[in-house]
């Protein structure tokens, strides 16, 4: 090659290139022919340059239309160099190049020069630093920390405590992108998980509201920053953005970040967070079950008087017992005396009930209703209903004191089901609360419908355009194989039937394959495993608690410990003494009583490895059987989708150690409770996990049946349309008008 075509880039380098420099991009250059009609690939990421054989047009894609042709821009004029944006970001964009005819290129490949620039550090800090380079650099190591042509992408996420080193870790993972006029960025009630930072455009923001009104919200200028809350804490979009002007924006990916942050956390400390996730963290501290995005719109405890009402009626009696004990006051004894017979049993009175008065909590998110009761070391209750399924809410004011005093009342939340409610009583304003409720429902709904919505318009555009852009389908090629003679049957019978037969004749030589034996060990293994939780594929199975196990083996297993002691000891007698006992007579007796306590132990054992619950994909199945099948077992299947209210019970000393109740009440079945479980709010959030996912691939499948069918009826439209004259479809219209 005569000539280094990269000698003079400006794009690529700031400098003429020296003599190693020029023999070593000389090496990564290749030359390549290309016929026309020829499309450059969305994942090609090398950078060409047209020689002055050929022609290629710069092209347009709409990804609305699957990558169809939209329009044709600039052509590429020869000895220029295209394709810069995928060269340096790593991304495909939505414009394309396309040969008009049989066209020849230099070719340069972007990790080839990646792997020179590392050798050749003095090169790549040469490279202009500008924003769509920023990958290329970070990739190649020419990334300067100190650098001030990009002041904006390092202040743009994070504060000032980003170090320099780490900054050079985050930029990797930074990325530039562009959305025309028209497109959605972000739709409502979506999982959208990337942060924005506008290099230029605008953006508008629009929300459906609870009532269903489509309201707009403000506009995003140049500068801004974009989905920061659902970036952090994963909280689904409220607001759908569109795009007003063409934008250039800086963005980066919530999993890359993640994975990012569990290796270095300061940078994560660093990202500058908003005040809807500060928030979200000061009530992950207050309440360690929200979930990811849970977003708390009020929580309420129950009013002072609650508390007063508990501790003022032992003020007299404190008073009279001081009277009584006035005499004694007169001695430092009597002074201790009072304080530990009077003083104490007060002061643990009031801070038993002030206790129990902070403990209780009423708490409504924009994914559920929350309740908790908790008696100190004694019980504690936690229900919930999903707000969307509200159903039904009661508010009253039980007496004089509370209506006109503390201006508290009782609220009762009902969700479609049986016996699926939430109950507080003494709560300030229970009418606002109602009010909140309703409202959150409602906005709930209307994120979901608006997200059908969007998903029913993509589907139909891109129905109504294929009509017009798309033949019909061709017609299925027919089978001219002649069918079969009866002998060619009867022959092709016989072949198969002795291919069967000598099939199953070497089927014993599985018995000698080490993936038979596998298989069934795994399957011992797991049916007598020692938890109260494990993984079978896609299921989770649970048992009571392990402590529970403990308990109800704990006798008979002390009983057959004493027992083999008292064995020992006869056996240790009869050895010294000569063994005059006759045998028989010796071990006959021992022999009866062991396996009745072998029995007894192995009995209760059964008796807890027998019961499961088991969380599968779709339903939840609880099996409870008695030992060893004696008065048989029952089986209770529900699906998720029948949970209306989710209720952790904890009581007594077990509560201690996390070990509860789960109750889940449903529309169908009643009432379905996992009794003795280890760590019950986390069975229920794996359930509300599951239910939620089950939900969502529900919502799926019906806005497809939907669409399908909608797709369905235009098609037989359209086809009436093109096989019938226009007119016809106004027959009816027309015979009233000749009437």
């Amino acid at each position: 090659m005569s000539t280094n075509p990269l000698h003079s880039n400006e794009k690529l380098f700031t400098r003429q290139l020296n003599a190693g420099e020029y023999i070593g991009i000389s090496n990564l250059l290749t030359v390549e022919t290309f016929k026309a009609d020829f499309v450059f690939p969305a994942n090609d990421t090398r950078l060409y340059r047209l020689q002055r054989v050929g022609k290629i047009n710069q092209i347009i894609i709409d990804k609305a239309a699957t990558d169809k042709e939209k329009k044709t821009a600039n052509a590429v004029k020869p000895n220029e160099w295209f394709n810069y944006k995928a060269f340096f970001t790593g991304d495909a964009g939505r414009e394309r190049f396309k040969c008009a005819a049989d066209t020849v290129c230099w070719c340069l490949d972007r990790q080839k020069l990646i792997e020179f620039l590392k050798t050749v550090p003095d090169l790549a800090a040469v490279m202009p630093h500008n924003n769509d380079t920023v990958q290329i650099l970070a990739a190649a190591g020419g990334l300067r920390s100190d650098d001030n042509t990009m002041p904006d992408l390092r202040k743009a996420f994070f504060n000032d405590t980003l170090s320099d080193d780490d900054f050079l870790k985050v930029a990797p993972i930074i990325k530039t992108g562009k959305a025309n006029r028209g497109e959605v960025l972000i739709e409502q009630g979506g999982n959208h998980a990337r942060v924005y930072y506008l290099r230029n455009g605008r953006l508008r923001a629009r929300q459906i509201t609870a009532k269903g009104a489509d309201v707009r919200r403000g506009d995003i200028w140049t500068g801004m920053r974009v989905n920061a809350t659902s970036f952090i804490i994963e909280a689904t979009n409220k607001d759908t953005l569109e795009v007003i002007d063409t934008t250039k924006f800086w963005y980066i990916e919530r999993d890359d970040f993640q994975k990012l942050i569990k290796k270095h956390p300061q940078i994560g400390a660093a990202f500058r967070p908003t005040t809807e996730s500060k928030t979200f963290a000061e009530y992950r501290k207050k309440y360690p079950w929200l979930k990811n995005g849970e977003l708390v719109k009020k929580d309420a405890n129950r009013h002072m008087w609650f508390f007063l009402r508990r501790v003022l009626p032992i003020i007299p009696i404190f008073l009279i017992a001081c009277l009584v004990t006035f005499p004694l006051l007169n001695e430092p004894m009597g002074w201790l005396l009072v304080g530990i017979f009077v003083g104490l049993p007060m002061a643990g009175w009031v801070w038993w009930h002030y206790t129990d008065w902070k403990n209780d909590y009423f708490v409504i998110t924009d994914q559920r209703v929350v309740q908790r009761e908790k008696i100190l070391f004694l019980s504690d209750h936690f229900d919930e209903i999903p707000v969307d399924r509200v159903d039904n809410i009661t508010t009253s004011v039980p007496d004089w004191v509370q209506k006109n005093v503390t201006g508290t009342g009782y609220i009762k939340v009902e969700a479609q089901g049986v016996g699926s409610l939430v109950e507080f009583n003494m709560v300030a304003d229970p009418d606002g609360l109602k009010n909140i409720i309703f409202e959150t429902r409602d906005f709930v709904r209307a994120r979901k419908k608006a997200f059908e919505a969007k998903h029913l318009r993509e589907f139909l555009t891109k129905t109504i355009e294929g009509f017009s852009q798309s033949d019909p389908p061709p017609d299925k090629k027919k089978d001219d194989t002649p069918p079969k003679t009866p002998f060619q049957k009867w022959k092709q019978g016989v072949v198969d039937g002795w291919k069967a037969y000598f099939k199953s004749w070497f089927t014993w030589q599985r018995f000698f394959k080490f993936a038979h034996w596998k298989g069934r060990w795994s399957a011992l293994i797991t049916y007598f495993k020692v938890t109260d939780k494990f993984e079978d594929g896609s299921s989770i199975v649970y048992r009571r608690s392990m402590l529970l196990l403990y308990a109800e083996v704990f006798t008979p297993a002390i009983i057959i410990l004493v027992y083999l002691l008292i064995f020992a000891f006869f056996m240790v007698v009869e050895i010294n003494t000569g063994w005059q006992t006759p045998f028989l007579a010796y071990c006959l007796p021992f022999t009866f009583f062991g396996a009745i306590l072998i029995t007894w132990f192995l009995y209760n054992f059964e008796d807890w490895r027998n019961d499961t619950y088991v969380l599968k994909t779709d339903a939840l199945i609880d099996n409870y059987r008695t030992p060893f099948g004696l008065r048989g077992s029952r089986t209770v299947q529900t699906g998720y989708e029948k949970i209306t209210n989710t209720e952790a019970r904890t009581n007594g000393v077990l509560g201690w150690f996390d070990v509860g109740d789960v109750v889940l009440k449903t529309g169908a079945d009643g009432e379905i409770v996992l009794k003795g479980i280890m760590s019950p709010r986390r069975v229920i959030q794996e359930i509300t996990r599951r239910r939620d996912k089950l939900q969502e691939a529900k919502d799926v499948k019906q806005i497809t049946d939907r669409q399908r069918e909608i797709g369905e009826a235009l098609r037989i439209y359209d086809e009436y349309v093109r096989t019938h004259k226009r007119g016809t479809l106004y027959a009816g219209e027309a015979g009233r008008l000749d009437e």
